[in-house]
């Protein structure tokens, strides 16, 4: 998996890469959050903090979520003709997955 972040004020881009394994369980779970007091995002990797990516030069005031899935399949993979969804949660008390602490969800509210 690849995660791309960039800032469209400055153009900084940061690029990270994570090996996922197909078939993708039900449960995988991908999250991110934002610092605002440190002007940072961090992401989640099924339940797994893998700690501050990327970095603004001030508060973060819009957020644009672009899910994108480019997937190298092989002839004959057992997940060829299935279907992959996502759901996007913004709601603190459906946020299942462990924040730093201190961590808050798109409202602001303590997760």
């Amino acid at each position: 998996m690849n995660l791309n972040f960039l800032n469209f004020k400055n153009s900084n881009i940061a690029s990270f890469s994570y090996p996922v394994t197909l078939p993708i369980s039900n449960n995988f779970k991908l999250g991110f959050y934002i610092n605002q007091d440190g002007n940072q995002i961090g992401f989640n990797l099924n339940g797994i903090n893998k700690g501050y990516l990327f970095s603004f030069d001030r508060k973060i005031e819009k957020i644009s979520i672009l899910p994108r899935a480019d997937i190298e399949v092989p002839i004959g993979a057992t997940v060829v003709g299935q279907n992959v969804t996502g759901t996007l949660i913004t709601d603190s008390k459906d946020i299942t997955l462990a924040y730093p602490l201190g961590s808050r969800d798109i409202c602001g509210n303590i997760i």
